[in-house]
């Protein structure tokens, strides 16, 4: 009967683990741990650090992008993205942005 138990709390455990994967992100941010509903089902995404992303990991992930934006969290997309943007226009441009430029915006 005990591992009867037992395995009947390992599967409700797994299950539940499974249903918070699939309608949930969990994000890693500086501040601490944030829990974003999902817009969509899936299990991409399920746990994302992004205390070091940039434009082009947010690009990457449409569908976090998306649900961080709904979620009230856009001010975290909107800082990295307006980094990537002035980058890409420096360096279309054939210039780079200096060092200290770059640990001000941090």
């Amino acid at each position: 009967m005990r591992r009867l138990s037992a395995l009947l709390f390992g599967i409700l455990l797994g299950g539940v683990f499974v249903y918070g994967g699939v309608n949930y992100h969990l994000v890693r941010a500086n501040d601490g741990y944030l829990v974003v509903s999902r817009t969509s089902v899936a299990l991409d995404d399920a746990y994302v650090d992004i205390r070091n992303w940039g434009f082009s990991d947010w690009r990457k992930h449409p569908t976090l992008t998306r649900d961080m934006l709904q979620a009230g969290h856009g001010e975290r997309v909107k800082a990295a993205v307006q980094d990537g943007l002035v980058d890409e226009a420096l360096q279309g441009l054939g210039l780079t942005r200096n060092a200290s430029d770059n640990e001000s915006r941090r």
